[in-house]
Order: structure tokens, then sequence, then C-alpha cells
């Protein structure tokens, strides 16, 4: 019982933490790239994953590994939402890995592969983590509901996840549509911070961070 609570309290942080980052990453990688812009690449704000290449990469580099290493040790009694948020944190560590490649570089990434292999896997972590993120918000979070709440709480909550995921779900598709059809660029970052937002959203109130839908 003991651990079962403290294993709860450690998950609660761990979701506010990354609840906050997921927010705030989209936002705050393009607003800390724009006193340099000129000196990035043209379309560097199009994508979170193009800013790999600006002159304020690093914070996203930072804001990524921490959210990695918090879905990598993620803690939950919950056997899919530990196993989906562990793929989450290793799709991430994927996209750190062997970034969007461009094609001004030959070699991208940690172990310097060709800029073509580097965004073809950049791409298949990039799904996965977008399709576990939806995966969490519609399988795992409407399930985990307090007892103590209300019923009307608990039906509010749980709209408010599934509309979350669904809408992963489609910006996803969206995202992906934008590459097939070779859409605007900027479609991707739009799409990106809604995704983000929502599973921040989420998150948030897993951590019990919004006072009106506590116990």
């Amino acid at each position: 019982m003991i651990i079962d609570e403290k294993r709860a309290i450690i998950r609660e942080y761990q979701n506010r933490v990354m609840g906050f980052i997921f927010e705030t990453i989209t936002p705050v990688t393009i607003l800390f790239g724009l006193p340099t812009s000129q000196h990035n690449l043209p379309g560097w704000w199009h994508s979170v994953s193009e800013t790999y290449y600006a002159t304020d990469g690093i914070i996203m580099i930072g804001l990524l590994s921490i959210i990695t290493l918090l879905s990598i040790t993620h803690r939950s009694n919950n056997r899919l939402e530990k196993l989906l948020f562990f793929l989450c944190g290793i799709s991430m560590l994927g996209i750190l890995t062997f970034p969007h490649g461009l094609e001004e570089f030959e070699y991208a990434g940690v172990f310097m592969v060709s800029h073509y292999v580097s965004g073809k896997l950049h791409v298949i972590f990039a799904t996965i983590m977008f399709i576990t993120l939806g995966a969490i918000s519609v399988l795992c979070f409407p399930k985990q509901l307090s007892d103590t709440l209300s019923e009307k709480k608990k039906t509010l909550t749980r709209r408010v996840y599934l509309a979350n995921g669904i809408s992963i779900f489609v910006f996803s598709l969206i995202i992906a549509c934008r590459f097939i059809f070779n859409l605007y660029g900027w479609l991707v970052i739009i799409c990106e911070f809604v995704i983000f937002t929502t599973f921040g959203v989420n998150l948030l109130i897993q951590s019990g961070f919004f006072k009106y839908l506590r116990d």
C-alpha cells in the first residue's frame, strides 16, 4: 500500500512536469529562435523537429530529453499505460538521435547517418510517438478516474480525455497528409501545437492541477 501511494505521488509529479513541457514546447522553441532567426535556415519554424538545426536547438533537445526520461521511467499501476509511456519515451529518444534530415547536410544525427536515412527513421519514431500519445489519452486516462469524483465530474473528465485523444489522431493524420500531398510546411507546427497542447492538458488533469476536476 505504501509503495502504491509513493508510486502515485511520483506519477502525479511526473505528469505535471511533462504536462507543462508539452504545453510550452512549441511556443518556447519558436520564440527563442526568433531573435536570431536571420542565422537559421528557411522554414526552421515549420516544426518543432526542424528547430534542431536552429540557433536555439539546444532548448528543444533539452525539453524533449526531459520528457524522454520521465516517459521511460513513468510510474503507473496500469501496465498498458506504463508500456505506452515507455514506447513514447523510446520514440522520442529516436527522434533526438535521428533528426529530421535536410538536404543542406549530407549527414545527420548522433551516428552521422545520411540525411535520407535519418529523415526516414525520424518519421517512423515521430509516428510512434503520436500514436502513443493518442492511445494513452483514449485507452488509459479515461479508465483511471478517482472513485471519489462525482458522476458529473467523471463524465466531463472522460469527455475531455477522449476529445483530446481524438484530436491528437486527427491532427496526426493532417501531418501525414501534409507530406503525402506536399502541402504547406507550416501546417506541421500548427498540428504539433494542437497535439502537444491537448496531451499536456490531459497530463495536467491526471496530475490534479485543475482544481475543478479534483476529488
